[in-house]
């Protein structure tokens, strides 16, 4: 297979894409401040404290496998677009 600077370019483009994606995926709904007290932001205040609490605290575990997986893909979609227009 012969790599050519559009197959490059086309690559980054699409893990670009993905790590765009994750990204959008890795929102939070609320803020967990250092002492551990939660500011609910975005929830619905007819729910439950309990339910609301849980929510934030799953989004802050989906953020911190999400985020950094994300930001190493758009990482590598600009490194090989890079490497596309050098190669060209």
């Amino acid at each position: 297979m012969i790599i050519t600077e559009a197959l490059l370019n086309q690559l980054g483009l699409i893990i670009g894409l993905i790590g765009s994606i994750m990204l959008a995926f890795s929102g939070i709904t609320g803020v967990i401040s250092k002492n551990g007290s939660i500011i609910f932001t975005g929830l619905d205040p007819m729910e439950s404290s309990d339910t609301n609490e849980r929510k934030v605290r799953k989004t802050h575990r989906r953020n911190k496998i999400y985020t950094p997986i994300g930001w190493f893909m758009i990482a590598i979609s600009f490194l090989l677009q890079f490497i596309a227009t050098l190669y060209g």
